[in-house]
C-alpha cells in the first residue's frame, strides 16, 4: 500500500476522533479491550489496556495486558495506524512476542501473538470494553 492509497472515510475519522481529544497537543486516550484469554506462564490474560497518544502521523500505544483473575499485568508498548478499510492496526511488544492487534471501523476485531521465530503463538477476538 503506498502512502497515498489509503482511503480515509467518514467512519475512520470519526474513529480517530474517539482515541484523541481534538487539540494541538498530543492528547492521551485510554482504551481497553477484552480479549479471548491466553495463558503465558501459567497467567490467563484477558484484557488489554492502553494509552493512546496522537503523533503527527501515527499513534503510540503504550499499556499492559491484564490478567483480572490473577490481578498480574505484562507491559506492552508500540504503534498503530489507519488501515485502508477504516480500522486501526496495532504492533505492540510484549515480553519476547508481538501483538498484533487489528480493529475495524467499528473498533472490535482480532489479534495475534508472534514468536521470535514468525510462529503464531495465540490468536483471538478483540472488542472495546472501555474508552476515556
Amino acid at each position: 500500500m503506498t502512502r497515498h492509497s489509503a482511503k480515509i472515510t467518514a467512519k475512520s475519522v470519526l474513529f480517530f476522533f474517539a482515541f484523541c481529544a481534538a487539540t494541538s497537543s498530543a492528547a492521551d486516550t485510554q482504551v481497553n479491550f477484552a480479549i479471548t484469554p491466553f495463558s503465558f506462564n501459567d497467567t490467563v490474560y484477558d484484557e488489554l489496556s492502553l494509552d493512546i497518544t496522537e503523533t503527527p502521523r501515527f499513534l503510540q500505544a503504550h499499556g499492559a495486558l491484564i490478567a483480572t483473575g490473577a490481578g498480574a499485568a505484562s507491559p506492552v508498548t508500540g504503534t498503530c495506524f489507519f488501515t485502508g478499510e477504516g480500522g486501526v492496526f496495532c504492533t505492540l511488544k510484549y515480553s519476547v512476542f508481538t501483538f498484533n492487534l487489528n480493529l475495524n471501523a467499528d473498533i472490535q476485531g482480532s489479534y495475534a501473538i508472534i514468536g521470535a521465530g514468525g510462529d503464531t503463538q495465540a490468536t483471538g477476538q478483540a472488542s472495546l470494553s472501555a474508552i476515556n
